[in-house]
């Protein structure tokens, strides 16, 4: 991905990459997009199907039946939900559905709780222009040192999760995730590439995370760690400046992300600005068939 007709450069996903001045609204979009971007991604794996509509983006697989950008008009969206509660009661899964920007003022998590689906998760989307952040290096760290782990090195990518769920005290899937699609496709697919894996190391000893998603046409940001012991050092707004540098030297002009309360005050430093909130619901298999989604 080189090159610096930015403006109509094809991504693997089938997006554009997004302009240099792009919108907030834009931006706000793209976080949308590139989490469907990362859907996409390991849909790669035979075991997963992508549905797609003028109004929703759907992943189904053996355990999981993801729904993400659902945009339903405002006189539909009773509609929209029933139409995707029956298709997943036909085989019944964990079903989450992520709410952004793109529903509009459609009430969309109301019309879903009341179907049965718990909110897991609330968090800002926030979008940035690359250009002046890679003007605008953060100071060295001193005995830091980043190294991007090849995702044809399962190892490497077994050490980026045993180093993030050391950073996030929880277990984190990514490792098993790669692992699993580079034996189904190949580990050295070129579709492995698209998501791309960061490990800091302080004076030798890895202590910092980071991976990237490219598509929906910017940089997705994700799984951003430092172990507890040396936090506020400044590691942090390092791996991340490194990790959307490679990003940007391969042409994206913006970046997205969806911020943690302790990232959020970190990521406008560094000139990221909110773009609308993210919410993240499920429900379970058990709720399909027990019919607590109501009537189908």
């Amino acid at each position: 991905m080189t090159g610096t007709d930015d403006k109509t450069k094809t991504l693997w996903d089938g997006s554009h990459i997004l302009e240099a001045e792009a919108s907030v609204s834009a931006l706000g979009a793209a976080v949308e997009y590139n989490l469907a971007a990362r859907a996409r991604y390991f849909a790669a794996d035979p075991d997963y199907t992508v549905i797609e509509t003028d109004n929703c983006f759907r992943i189904t697989g053996p355990r999981i039946y993801r729904v993400l950008l659902a945009n339903f008009p405002p006189d539909a969206v009773e509609a929209g939900v029933q139409t995707i509660i029956s298709d997943a009661r036909r085989r019944p899964r964990y079903v989450t559905w992520v709410v952004g920007p793109l529903a509009g003022a459609t009430n969309l998590v109301a019309h879903l709780k009341r179907q049965g689906f718990m909110i897991d998760m609330q968090e800002p989307g926030m979008g940035a222009m690359l250009a002046p952040m890679m003007a605008a290096p953060p100071p060295p760290v001193a005995g830091l040192r980043i190294v991007r782990a090849s995702t044809s090195d399962l190892n490497g990518i077994d050490r980026f999760n045993r180093v993030a769920e050391a950073c996030f005290k929880r277990p984190i899937s990514l490792g098993r995730q790669i692992r699993g699609l580079a034996h189904t496709i190949g580990a050295d697919n070129p579709h492995l590439d698209h998501m791309r894996f960061f490990v800091g190391y302080l004076d030798d000893r890895p202590v910092a995370t980071a991976s990237t998603m490219i598509g929906g046409g910017v940089v997705g940001l994700y799984t951003v760690g430092v172990l507890p012991a040396v936090r506020s050092r400044g590691i942090g707004t390092q791996i991340t400046y490194h990790a959307l540098r490679d990003a940007y030297d391969a042409g994206l002009q913006a970046a997205v992300l969806h911020a943690s309360a302790q990232g959020y005050g970190v990521y406008a430093r560094m000139g990221f600005c909110a773009t609308g909130q993210l919410t993240w619901l499920s429900t379970s298999w058990h709720s399909l068939v027990n019919g607590l989604f109501g009537p189908g």
